[in-house]
């Protein structure tokens, strides 16, 4: 039996192409639910339809594996010129109806080493995301489009569809979680704010992570001065190995995706979900970014200034506190200046953000510190009078066909009086390292320019035994590592002081070696300095007053 849940049904133009999209949940022989989708539209007038399969999105490619047995009524199907496109032959403006079925192309459960984006179908529940589902056809950019969802009765079924669908974007930006999931809906300013969450075992209960969801949203529409709008998060359990914790997922416009280590800090799940609900902003609502290959060039501005809106939001909106603002910026500042790849240029982030983690945190450090330098010239430049939420919300009336980075220099013009281009040619584009005025941040503190030792571990261990020890199986010759005592085959128990990274206090290893258990310790570093900046917090710091400014007030 088949419960049926409609997403919308939107009025188009009578001129505009649509598209109507049914997908079928079932309970299949091996519990694993059988999804197929149904897609009906008229052809194109000259007998030939391009029909897009997904194809790459979110670091994964080839989804179109997760689509089989792929049928069309009363067409031929062919291949086309790229691996992801079929070719319908029809009369000329047939009516069409394209079947196929969702499958999962990958081994095992949802897991923290992986992305988790590819179509998931395990028994009793599944997780989809648009872009990776749904088959297109090529029937121009103004088509209209409805969603027709079932599931099996006793599923439960949610998705920011649910909030009505009238464009593909509408399908393709969306998350849609069924089975054994708990829905908790919190109405803020009569929109709906739900939570969609998969299993027990969390560190908080569910209706206090639908809570925070919704004191997150609160805080976002209080900052950009926005009635508040239905917004759906779903957050499903994943499998780590021991001692792990994993947070991440995506921004989907109206909706964001978890995957989440039972044990996750919810501190975490606070700001990554500020920083995930400010992308409804920024850049998506200030005229968004370029696609294709080229896109990672831009994120220094999406995913940079979004993490210092992440900051201002949180503040602003009572999220955390000035004090721990000033302690995740100071730990943003040493994760930047430390950083391998701090000083390659703009164009290596196209190349190498989907490839390495050093480049793919690179735009989200240098923007957010760009960011900060931005706001102290604009602050300058106007006497305290304007600062970056001026420019933002001059941006919200960018005009069509506009970039957000195109619009950026304009509007800081616009609301600031100067030109901002050859900063970002200096910082951004060549890659030089970005550094933050000292009055930057007003009371919060000074923002100072240290000399700090350079991190040297000289240590290589094993993994890990089954006692929890591991082996030690290099140590690097001349380092202070070797002259503390440390020696091949001694096996790590626990670290008792300093931190791996930390070269400026002693690092403290309680270690094995031939039955006899020692702690030693000595300074990881090899003698030389790099420069780091630090916000300095005086003794007699007025939070109150640091808290105006961490706020933008």
């Amino acid at each position: 039996m088949m419960a049926s849940s409609a997403a919308a049904l939107v009025m188009a133009l009578q001129t505009a192409p649509q598209v109507h999209y049914q997908l079928s949940i079932e309970e299949g022989a091996d519990t694993r639910p059988v999804v197929t989708v149904e897609l009906r539209f008229d052809g194109e007038t000259d007998g030939s339809t391009d029909l897009y399969l997904p194809d790459n999105w979110g670091g994964e490619s080839e989804l179109w594996n997760g689509i089989e047995s792929l049928v069309v009524e009363d067409a031929d199907v062919s291949q086309g010129d790229e691996a992801r496109v079929r070719v319908l032959t029809h009369a000329p403006g047939a009516a069409l109806t394209v079947r196929y079925q969702l499958v999962q192309d990958w081994q095992g459960v949802p897991n923290a080493e992986q992305s988790n984006y590819r179509p998931i179908l395990q028994p009793g529940f599944l997780h989809l995301i648009g872009k990776t589902w749904i088959a297109e056809p090529d029937l121009g950019s103004d088509k209209a489009v409805t969603m027709d969802l079932q599931a099996p009765e006793g599923w439960t079924l949610a998705s920011d569809m649910d909030h009505g669908v009238s464009t593909m974007d509408d399908i393709m930006s969306s998350v849609l979680v069924a089975g054994d999931y708990q829905v908790f809906t919190t109405e803020l300013d009569g929109a709906a704010i739900r939570t969609g969450i998969r299993g027990e075992g969390w560190p908080m209960s569910e209706q206090a992570f639908a809570d925070e969801v919704a004191r997150v949203v609160a805080a976002s529409h209080a900052y950009w001065n926005t009635p508040a709008e239905p917004y759906f998060v779903s957050i499903m359990p994943v499998d780590a190995p021991e001692n792990w914790q994993s947070l991440g997922g995506t921004n989907l416009g109206d909706s964001f995706a978890f995957f989440a280590t039972r044990n996750l800090d919810p501190s975490m799940l606070t700001e990554i979900l500020t920083h995930e609900h400010t992308h409804t902003w920024m850049p998506l609502r200030l005229g968004g970014l370029i696609d294709g290959d080229e896109q990672p060039s831009e994120y220094w501005l999406s995913e940079g200034f979004t993490e210092f809106l992440t900051q201002r939001v949180g503040v602003n909106g009572g999220l955390w506190t000035a004090e721990e603002s000033i302690a995740s910026w100071n730990g943003a500042l040493q994760e930047y200046w430390t950083s391998p790849v701090n000083d390659q240029p703009n164009s290596a982030i196209t190349t190498g953000f989907w490839a390495e983690r050093d480049y793919q945190r690179l735009p989200y450090l240098r923007g957010m510190m760009f960011a900060a330098r931005a706001e102290a010239l604009i602050r300058e430049a106007t006497q305290g009078q304007r600062d970056l939420d001026d420019v933002f919300q001059h941006m919200l009336n960018v005009e069509e066909g506009v970039t957000a980075p195109q619009a950026f220099l304009p509007a800081v013009q616009a609301v600031a009086g100067i030109d901002l281009s050859a900063q970002i040619e200096h910082y951004i584009n060549q890659g030089n390292l970005v550094d933050i005025p000292a009055d930057a941040f007003g009371a919060c503190g000074e923002v100072v320019t240290l000399d700090q030792p350079v991190f040297e571990y000289g240590l290589t261990w094993g993994d890990p035994l089954e006692d929890g020890r591991r082996p030690l199986e290099a140590v690097e010759s001349g380092t202070n590592a070797e002259r503390a005592g440390f020696l091949p085959g001694m096996f790590l128990i626990e670290r008792v002081g300093g931190a791996y990274g930390d070269a400026s206090q002693e690092s403290v290893l309680r270690v094995e070696h031939e039955g006899e258990i020692r702690e030693i310790g000595y300074l990881p570093t090899n003698g030389e300095t790099f420069p780091l900046q630090q916000i300095i917090v005086a003794d007699d710091v007025d939070w109150q007053a640091c808290t105006r400014v961490l706020a933008g007030r």
